[in-house]
């Protein structure tokens, strides 16, 4: 059935036109030939909206229609509202407002606006304007803090925009701040259930859009877990001969996160910047890691519990948090043309790291494995590319880092009185 966006104004499927097109003072007005992608003729967008214009201004009620009343015939409607003299924000509130979510191409969508807005671009982008998703996260808040200075960031938050479905909020946004460059670090709330996998890939496609059609570029945050999936008995070094081979869920989901932003880049000469940091870790660090929770464990008195696989103990390269901003920073000036793997070289087990731990407090917990029926992988970061790509090598090593980490979470807490 049609979706009315004013009384006189509405979209449906193509299929359902002769529902709502045959009454009398109603027309209804075919847009199926446009593509629903950039590419159009505007003087055919002009006419449809020219179309719907005059019937409205003839007292009859127009209904927009394309295949599944969805992207082109929202798109036609918006052009209508704008041709009466509304605005383009204004417009895109109303659709939402009536219609729900805006499900409207992109390209599409710019090309209809710019032909009542001609300097649709305003302002151009500039290299010193940010955009940082998910900065309010582990990695996006210490690098707000670190960027302050030398960049202009803007931040955006879950509460903020939903990346898997604000497309066209995003590029009016990133329009609007002048954004020259998108530190894409936002990833699913629930990373290891199945719904992350295509929300993740939602929000990664939606990102490369929007930095494809307003000619910026984009950094992704990936991890070491691409290389999950190579299991061995020996610890491996993930340099530049190493293929991606992820095993799990998250892995997953970052290797099929890069994969788009190589047919990006391939079909569009995106610029992208990818880093795959090594486990990272350091003071306000999630509560859902493996490392906070031996902390923790440590910090109350209670038997750490780690695991045994088949091959050993899985084995992680430990990255402070420090070292990764400071690679970041580095990666947005060298702009290194493939992935960059971030690590310090370094291989720990985590019954090592555990045991690490009990050492660095001086506590009397105690260090437990639990055996699994399976294998693991042992991968740690190359250093050399790194160091040859952005002339940037880890600082900090592990033990001082758990220090830190510790006396930090040791330190007593003021509670508020109110």
């Amino acid at each position: 059935m049609p979706k009315w966006i004013t009384d006189r104004l509405a979209t449906a499927s193509y299929y359902e036109g002769p529902l709502c097109g045959d009454a009398a003072g109603s027309i209804l007005i075919d847009v199926r030939e446009l593509l629903d992608k950039e590419g159009n003729d505007p003087g055919l967008l002009r006419a449809k909206i020219s179309l719907a214009e005059e019937a409205i201004g003839q007292g009859k009620s127009v209904v927009v229609s394309c295949d599944r009343g969805v992207s082109r015939s929202n798109a036609i409607a918006l052009g209508v509202l704008m041709a009466s003299g509304m605005p383009f924000a204004a417009s895109m509130r109303l659709v939402r407002e009536k219609i729900g979510a805006i499900e409207i191409n992109l390209g599409l969508l710019r090309e209809v606006r710019a032909l009542f807005e001609p300097c649709l671009s305003g302002k151009r982008a500039s290299s010193e304007n940010l955009l940082i998703t998910g900065s309010k996260g582990f990695v996006g808040s210490a690098l707000v803090s670190a960027l302050a200075t030398p960049y202009n960031t803007a931040c955006l938050g879950r509460e903020d925009l939903d990346l898997t479905a604000d497309l066209q909020l995003l590029d009016a946004y990133i329009a609007s701040k002048q954004i020259g460059f998108v530190l894409h670090l936002a990833h699913p709330r629930m990373r290891n259930n199945t719904s992350a996998l295509p929300e993740a890939l939602a929000m990664m496609r939606n990102i490369l859009e929007v930095c494809r059609l307003n000619g910026i570029g984009v950094l992704f945050l990936s991890s070491l877990a691409v290389f999950s999936g190579h299991i061995s008995n020996e610890v491996l070094e993930a340099g530049s001969s190493l293929e991606p081979q992820p095993k799990g869920l998250y892995g997953e989901t970052k290797f099929l996160c890069e994969e788009l932003i190589r047919t990006f880049r391939a079909n569009y000469g995106i610029e992208a910047i990818v880093l795959r940091p090594a486990a990272l870790y350091g003071i306000g660090m999630g509560r859902g890691t493996f490392l906070s929770k031996f902390v923790e464990a440590d910090r109350r008195g209670n038997t750490i519990y780690t695991h045994r696989y088949r091959n050993g103990s899985p084995v992680f390269d430990f990255l402070h948090i420090s070292d990764l901003v400071a690679a970041i920073e580095r990666a947005l000036v060298v702009k290194p043309a493939v992935p960059v793997n971030l690590g310090t070289g370094v291989g720990t087990s985590t019954y090592d790291l555990a045991r690490k731990i009990a050492e660095v407090t001086g506590s009397s917990s105690s260090v437990e494995t639990i055996d699994i029926r399976d294998e693991t992988c042992k991968v740690i970061a190359g250093r050399q590319e790194a160091e040859d790509l952005l002339g940037w090598r880890a600082k900090i090593d592990l033990d001082a880092g758990l220090r830190e980490l510790c006396q930090d979470a040791h330190a007593p807490r003021s509670i508020a009185v109110s």
